[in-house]
């Protein structure tokens, strides 16, 4: 839109990818601002950074213009206007939380849950931070949904509830156990992230106890930072969230936030190991964990799905070419609703003039069925690997294969090697995966 006003010749793909670099940016000034202002020391700063741009979950958010990126930003801001707190931080405070608000409301109950979690250590500790937030998000949230109108309320609500329930974007925990070895390497560099937390957490419990303290009132902020990311390890990491998610509730939501608190514990581990080893073998094997670390952060199959190290076998993260033109040629010369994949619909839902998709069903003895006469299949894809189709109680999402052999020629009505569209309604799957 601006685009179009500023008359600029410019594609939404690239202002996209114009916008994602200054939210990316945005969120490593504001780590290393918060770091700085923590330790005081520019070194254990410049570790944060490193290692906030090389978290999984920063990584993967900042590379789509999408509100839930924004919000993961504002997260640090409005962290480290709590920990230091004036008037001036607290006039701040309330407009960077209604600019969350107004660009991701259902990001704001995460928020509080975070808030609420890291200022009840502070108030153990019995040290100052501004409460104001616990106060100001429920209010700014309540005000903009009963402003706009009751159903937002309603929407809003619902779809709180849901990211509990539905599945991670970043894998499920019965693909976790279904493909082991994949998922290993896709998580390894968290790894080294989950040591260095802990390590954090060892070199806190020492100081604390060294110093013979009876009581935490003079714990610092640091001190205190470190102690949350240790407890929040079990949601902080993407695979570890999903692993001990019990049933379908989704604990990786959370995670979305934590990469800036789960980078500080980190660097201030690396820094500590830099300062005491002195010995050039084990800084070379420290250098080589580090260049292994950085390979698989930015080669693992959620954030580089299109070219991951190891591909995953349950389902692929993108369309390919053949897939788009297939899906553009049938909404521009068809009048029909069409039968899909989760993955189809939810794009086709986007073109123009959509003439609608209807979600393709798993029944009790294994067949896939559609209520729609026109059906797309990516037989491409359902060669290599299974759809995702509804359940056979239509309230969740399953994946299954598809037999591409199993059907009558004379009613596939196109096809162009990776897409087929067939006028049948009942397909032999044989095989389901959940």
């Amino acid at each position: 839109m601006t685009a179009d006003i500023l008359q600029w010749d410019i594609s939404d793909y690239s202002i996209g990818f114009i916008l994602s670099g200054i939210i990316s940016l945005a969120g490593i000034f504001m780590g290393y601002s918060l770091v700085l202002r923590i330790t005081g020391n520019q070194k254990v700063a410049i570790l944060g950074v490193v290692f906030l741009t090389l978290h999984q979950q920063f990584l993967y958010y900042t590379m789509y213009s999408i509100p839930r990126s924004v919000t993961s930003i504002f997260f640090i801001y409005l962290l480290f206007l709590c920990i230091f707190y004036n008037l001036r931080s607290l006039i701040l405070f309330s407009i960077i939380s209604s600019a969350t608000i107004l660009y991701h409301a259902a990001s704001a109950p995460f928020i509080i849950l975070i808030f609420s979690f890291i200022f009840g250590l502070y108030y153990i500790a019995n040290r100052d931070v501004a409460f104001f937030p616990l106060i100001a998000f429920p209010i700014v949230t309540m005000s903009y949904w009963l402003f706009n109108s009751e159903h937002i309320v309603t929407v809003v609500s619902s779809s709180f509830l849901s990211v509990f329930t539905a599945g991670s974007d970043s894998g499920s925990s019965g693909q976790l156990f279904q493909e082991p070895w994949v998922e290993l390497i896709n998580y390894s560099h968290l790894t080294a992230y989950i040591l260095l937390v802990l390590l954090s957490g060892i070199i806190v419990s020492k100081t604390l106890s060294d110093e013979n303290n009876e009581t935490i009132t003079n714990i610092t902020h640091s001190q205190l930072l470190i102690i949350a990311s240790v407890l929040l390890i079990p949601v902080a990491f993407p695979g570890l969230s999903r692993a001990f998610s019990p049933g379908n509730f989704n604990l990786g939501r959370i995670s979305h936030y934590l990469p800036i608190i789960v980078s500080f514990s980190a660097a201030i581990s690396a820094n500590f190991i830099i300062q005491r080893i002195n010995k050039k073998t084990i800084r070379s094997l420290f250098l080589i964990i580090f260049v292994l670390v950085t390979f698989f952060a930015i080669s693992n199959g959620f954030v580089a799905a299109d070219n991951p190290t190891i591909e995953r076998t349950s389902y692929t993260y993108y369309l390919n070419e053949n897939e788009i033109r297939s899906y553009d040629h049938y909404n521009s010369y068809s009048n029909k609703e069409v039968g899909a994949d989760e993955i189809s619909c939810r794009y086709m839902q986007d073109l123009e003039g959509y003439v609608g998709c209807n979600q393709m069903q798993l029944t009790n003895n294994g067949n896939v069925i559609t209520t729609q006469s026109m059906n797309i299949i990516r037989t491409g894809e359902a060669k290599k690997k299974p759809l995702q189709v509804r359940s056979n109680q239509g309230d969740s999402l399953v994946y299954t294969k598809f037999n591409t052999q199993q059907r009558d020629e004379q009613n596939v009505v196109y096809m162009n090697g990776d897409v087929e569209i067939w006028s049948e309604s009942v397909y032999n799957t044989n095989t389901t995966l959940s």
